[in-house]
């Protein structure tokens, strides 16, 4: 049977490789070394990292952020529009214009 056709360090303290062990299973790669389970377990591991971390107090906090953001936004429209309708009343009632904002 095939095997393997992954370098694979060898366990000491000076690098050295050599061909994986295991049996080739798809495309001239064991089950360990094959793309597709590289990448399933990475994003695994992303997955499992993404819910750990999206509790945390950092995230919470950039929520909050974003929020109060937006409130902010939309107060600053809503006091240019009551400025420029306390303008024009001012206005057609000739009185002096003074805008404090």
């Amino acid at each position: 049977m095939e095997k393997c056709r992954e370098q694979v360090r060898e366990k000491g303290m000076w690098p050295r490789f050599h061909r994986c062990k295991r049996n080739a299973v798809k495309d001239g790669k064991c089950l360990q070394h094959h793309p597709d389970t590289i990448d399933a377990k990475a994003e695994k591991r992303l997955k499992e990292w993404r819910a750990k971390i999206h509790g945390s107090r950092i995230v919470t906090a950039q929520e909050r952020i974003e929020e109060l953001r937006k409130q902010i936004e939309s107060l600053m429209a809503e006091n240019a529009a009551l400025t420029s309708e306390i303008c024009r009343l001012k206005a057609k009632t000739g009185e002096a214009i003074n805008v404090h904002i």
